[in-house]
């Protein structure tokens, strides 16, 4: 069994997991970009502002991800809301957690990894550099292995959960990449994929959220990425009991 990534069937849309007068949280389908971009393709944050009958203008975007990647996504539609989870407060008051799947083993079962990241506007390409150079933005993330397998095709392949410290473009990637373990399917950072054509679905998924609500509520919520994404995680579908008691699609307390 070879596994590929391409999307060619149908693009999936997205799922809205929760909405109030102040918060919308959905499930990007990978493949769609996070907001409006030069190839004007159509984006989650258009698709959802459209939904309404008469539009909706005041949806902000607080997380955005990468377009090869899915999960879960924030956004805000009022300004009380925009105001309490601004740039400012934002990454003490979101806690989002990815699953993904990497290719290699990772330095150890469980760890964290701490880099410097320059960003290249031009080629949209994010590098690791060292630390003082200038422009460099620090990048923390932790990390955990849930399962290891060797794969016929694919060989040595990873299965962790991701704790994001710090949000920076392309973070994940680059700092797994680094690593020695670049995210599967990925074909700016993983060299095995380096040649492929078009875009490629990524084996990343941001499939946890938790938040302190502006009421004071604590909110969380998880989107199952063997549900959303089985292609890009068949060859961990075993570790799916890991999320018994969960709904498939996507639950919320």
């Amino acid at each position: 069994m070879r596994l590929s990534f391409s999307r060619k069937e149908k693009e999936a849309l997205p799922v809205i997991l929760y909405e109030d007068r102040d918060l919308l949280v959905a499930v990007k389908p990978a493949g769609m970009p996070s907001q409006p971009d030069k190839l004007g393709t159509r984006d989650l944050l258009s698709y959802l502002a459209g939904l309404g009958k008469d539009g909706e203008t005041n949806l902000k975007i607080v997380n955005r991800l990468d377009r090869p990647v899915g999960g879960i996504v924030l956004f805000t539609r009022s300004e009380a809301a925009e105001k309490w989870f601004s740039v400012k407060n934002s990454a003490s008051r979101v806690r989002k957690e990815y699953r993904a799947v990497v290719c290699g083993r990772m330095p150890s079962p469980e760890g964290e990894l701490t880099d410097y990241l320059t960003r290249n506007e031009k080629l949209n390409l994010s590098t690791v550099v060292p630390a003082g150079t200038p422009g460099a933005r620090k990048a923390v993330l932790r990390y955990r292995v849930i399962a290891v397998c060797d794969h016929p095709d694919a060989g040595r392949l990873s299965l962790i959960t991701i704790q994001l410290i710090t949000g920076r473009h392309h973070q994940i990637r680059v700092q797994t990449a680094n690593a020695g373990c670049p995210v599967y399917g990925d074909t700016k950072y993983n060299p095995a994929f380096a040649e492929e054509k078009g875009w490629h679905r990524t084996a990343l998924f941001a499939s946890e959220m938790s938040f302190v609500h502006r009421t004071g509520k604590e909110m969380s919520f998880h989107a199952d990425p063997y549900e959303y994404e089985p292609e890009a995680f068949s060859c961990f579908a075993k570790e799916k009991s890991i999320d018994a008691g969960r709904t498939a699609g996507g639950s919320h307390k």
